[in-house]
């Protein structure tokens, strides 16, 4: 990737609702999150968010978030699909811009962000590193 973009993402509270819930097994859980970035890139993101919650506190997470503000001085907005997973203590993912859904200044971008947290609670925060491209 030809750049890198660092900073702090900060989700506001929120809590996920259970939608397919058993007797035993996993719990299917999905949640709208508000994810504020800071850094090189400003901007604010709306996740929509799908969790399974295993018995041991693990929880792979995936979702679409919208985010608009600016990167690298450019205004626009694009979409990150979200891989993730919380396990006790820590949480980790992968956002990747879903392809040619930049648009204003930011159509064209390309790119992967990465951040772990050991703050998971549901107003944590993480530093994240982008690598990405911008035509």
């Amino acid at each position: 990737m030809g750049k890198t973009a660092t900073g702090t993402m900060k989700w506001e509270p929120w809590q996920p609702q259970p939608y397919a819930v058993q007797d035993s097994g996993p719990v299917l859980s999905r949640g709208t999150v508000v994810n504020h970035y800071t850094g090189d890139l400003v901007a604010t993101g709306a996740l929509e968010c799908l969790v399974l919650t295993e018995a041991d506190g693990t929880s792979p997470f995936q979702g679409l978030e919208r985010v608009t503000g600016s990167l690298d001085g450019r205004q626009g907005s694009f979409v990150f699909r979200l891989d993730g997973v919380v396990r006790p203590g820590t949480a980790e993912a992968t956002l990747t811009v879903v392809p040619g859904s930049g648009t204003g200044d930011l159509k064209g971008l390309r790119g992967e962000a990465r951040y772990t947290s050991g703050n998971v609670g549901p107003d944590g925060h993480a530093e994240f590193t982008f690598e990405y491209e911008l035509d």
